[in-house]
């Protein structure tokens, strides 16, 4: 596998050969509104076209200019959530018995632990 240059870490170049995606790390797909609204920022500053709900839950911001990347990252202040590496990428969990009137155990908790 090719090494990225540090400033790269976390991205995926695009067909376009020219824009990167970088998937924010956010376990069990859980976010908080602060999250939530420095991805808007984030967006926003940076001019990212394309935000795709993932099937792992994650938000896959798209369309980066090379030079917005490390910047991005900074600005996000998040873990990046590694998305074409040898790892785990994403666990899912239901809410279980944190929300749901079904819920048997504390899946959060579980899939936080995983």
């Amino acid at each position: 596998m090719t090494e990225h240059p540090e400033h790269l870490d976390g991205a995926i170049l695009q067909r376009d050969k020219e824009t990167y995606a970088i998937v924010p790390r956010t376990p069990l797909g859980l976010v908080t509104p602060q999250v939530l609204e420095t991805i808007a920022q984030v967006v926003k500053k940076y001019e990212i076209p394309v935000v795709k709900i993932t099937s792992g839950q994650r938000m896959a911001l798209v369309g980066l200019k090379e030079t917005d990347v490390a910047p991005a990252w900074k600005d996000l202040g998040m873990d990046i959530g590694r998305a074409t590496e040898l790892c785990v990428h994403y666990a899912q969990a239901c809410p279980g018995t944190a929300v749901c009137k079904l819920g048997v155990q504390d899946s959060l908790s579980l899939g936080t632990e995983l």
